[in-house]
């Protein structure tokens, strides 16, 4: 009972937008009052077992339709997330240089535009520590010049912002996926090594060239360059100990 007051009450405040909209005022006046007494009605009427199972009811499915809809947002988040480089978190700004917008935009700033585009591009495809984490810093100071411009036009702001957020919350993304980069590739190179001293080396590189950036990386990214390294020579210690005996 309680549901179908409720449905009948939203019916009449469609139909009394429907009168307004129709220029019919008189008669979508007294849709509103009818609906306002439903709802009134509904409010205080004494729900029966049915009303609360019915309400549960629906309740429950709502709840399951928002958390069905909540995790496939998640879901896309972490696609989106895991396919994020730093060229496409800058993509939003970059564009504009790109377009090539002279004209709506100063030397000065089309400069950094193309510094952004450029840095961009190498730090999501750079193999060396030296250039990835210079590059990335290079990228902070531009944004932060365009940040402080008042020739930019209010929509590439806006765009500012937007690559702004996605550089520094993403951080900690980027670097892992720089750190599994350039590990790969030095795995790759130890391999063409022909002797044990040749692999250890590249192995012994890897952990120095990174760990000097200790202060840019998180604690977490700091454990995984450690373990990428640990679990080398632990991998190879054990192969060279199970060949022996």
């Amino acid at each position: 009972m309680l549901i179908l007051i409720w449905g009948i009450a939203f019916i009449c405040v469609i139909a009394s937008l429907v009168c307004f909209i129709k220029h019919f005022v008189s008669v979508g006046i007294c849709l509103i009052i009818i609906s306002v007494v439903l709802f009134f009605i509904g409010v205080f009427l004494p729900q029966s077992e049915e009303d609360k199972k019915q309400i549960a009811e629906y309740r429950k499915n709502r709840d399951e339709r928002k958390s069905d809809k909540q995790k496939e947002n998640e879901k896309e988040q972490q696609e989106w997330v895991t396919q994020l480089t730093v060229e496409k978190a800058l993509e939003p700004l970059t564009k504009h240089y790109i377009q090539q917008n002279n004209n709506k935009v100063s030397q000065q700033d089309l400069n950094s535009l193309r510094i952004l585009s450029d840095s961009g591009r190498i730090c999501s495809n750079t193999l060396d520590p030296d250039i990835y984490f210079s590059r990335y810093d290079l990228i902070l100071m531009h944004l932060n010049m365009l940040d402080k411009s008042t020739s930019l036009p209010a929509k590439i702001k806006m765009n500012v912002l937007t690559a702004s957020y996605n550089i520094k919350h993403y951080k900690e993304n980027f670097d892992t996926k720089f750190l599994y980069r350039y590990w790969q590739s030095v795995i790759e190179k130890s391999l063409s090594m022909k002797t044990a001293n040749g692999r250890n080396n590249q192995i012994n590189k890897f952990y120095t060239s990174i760990q000097k950036f200790d202060e840019h990386l998180s604690k977490s990214n700091i454990l995984l360059y450690q373990e990428l390294y640990n679990k080398y020579y632990y991998e190879t210690t054990s192969e060279e100990s199970f060949t022996k005996s």
